[in-house]
């Protein structure tokens, strides 16, 4: 009787060291109050937007910060959008162009392109191709016979993916009355058809 007692107490107390090393481990102790660690969020960045609706049958959204060149010297293409920033080194591209080729999958072997990523852009089946020397992005479909593409050189890569993440997934074709009614804005530093607002970033905790 006095042996299976032992061997109980003796097991408690096992049972109850095991729960003070596991509570010490969750909830560290400094100067003898508890410490509870918390984890801090990563801070989204979020910057306000504006659109673009393009004569050549597109509409986009970037962020207001970016200066738009719309490139009226290129005859061509279609749409040549140039976003540049101040702060942030590197471009993105947005292209509306000409092709001989009668699909995507077309276009991939007549490029002879390799590696590609299947994808969307608009809604149009897409291939995004990285380059992984420059670290250049483009994302590129066919539709009623024209390339459309989105093209990233990210020399500020961090910053500069993100836009091309939101440029890209806020792509649209327009439809038939919208493209009627496509309003040219013009470009404040006399450049092109561009539209162009400065604007801050917002940090959300």
């Amino acid at each position: 009787m006095k042996k299976s007692v032992i061997i109980i107490l003796g097991l408690t107390v096992f049972f109850l060291t095991g729960l003070l090393f596991i509570s010490l481990a969750l909830f560290p102790r400094k100067n003898g109050k508890t410490e509870i660690v918390s984890i801090t969020p990563t801070p989204v960045i979020v910057e306000e937007k504006t659109a673009w609706d393009d004569q050549s049958g597109f509409t986009i959204q970037y962020p207001i910060s970016l200066k738009l060149n719309s490139h009226n010297e290129d005859k061509d293409n279609y749409a040549h959008l140039e976003f540049t920033s101040a702060t942030h080194s590197g471009n993105l591209i947005v292209w509306a162009k000409d092709t001989t080729a009668q699909s995507i999958e077309d276009f991939v072997k007549i490029k002879k392109l390799e590696g590609t990523i299947d994808t969307t852009l608009g809604g149009e089946a897409a291939k995004k191709v990285l380059d992984s020397k420059t670290k250049q992005i483009i994302i590129s479909t066919i539709k009623n016979g024209y390339l459309y593409q989105v093209e990233v050189n990210p020399t500020d890569s961090e910053y500069w993916n993100r836009v091309f993440n939101d440029v890209s997934s806020s792509f649209q074709f327009q439809t038939q009355e919208k493209k009627e009614n496509a309003v040219v804005q013009p470009d404040v530093a006399g450049e092109g058809q561009g539209d162009y607002i400065g604007g801050d970033e917002e940090i959300i905790e």
